[in-house]
């Protein structure tokens, strides 16, 4: 197995990979091959919902194999804050590529907001989990 060094490994990282491509390859869907949307699903932004959810997703993935070794606290949140940047910026990459490659999609502010808002709840949630240390262990 390919080791990059003692926390790293590819086979930790497979579920954030395999999510990457999947959600790239649903992204990137030409717009007339999309599913014909039902009318409530547009009045509850579902294809927002997407976003947050597929974004959210690979955030969990790609920082929780990280972010539960034992590495220092300072390291975990440089990763996760990097990581996350990058996922964000992926995010609005996706909205370039379908405004200006993919037939039938373009770009859409809000759903590169709704892909950023998915990135922020998966590491908020990532933060309390694995990387605030609880009170009673913060040394003085």
């Amino acid at each position: 197995m390919l080791k990059i060094n003692k926390f790293f490994t590819v086979k930790s990282y497979k579920p954030g990979i395999a999510w990457f491509f999947i959600a790239s390859i649903l992204l990137l869907i030409p717009g007339p091959d999309l599913p014909i949307t039902i009318d409530w699903l547009d009045k509850i932004f579902f294809d927002k919902w997407v976003h947050l959810f597929l974004f959210g997703m690979l955030t969990y993935f790609l920082l929780v194999p990280y972010c539960k070794k034992q590495v220092f606290t300072n390291d975990k949140k440089h990763y996760a804050i990097i990581v996350s940047l990058a996922i964000c910026s992926w995010a609005l990459a996706i909205e370039f590529i379908q405004k200006n490659f993919v037939k039938g999609r373009s770009y859409e502010l809000t759903d590169w907001l709704a892909g950023c808002t998915g990135v922020l709840i998966a590491l908020l949630f990532i933060w309390r989990k694995y990387i605030q240390q609880p009170r009673n262990q913060i040394a003085l």
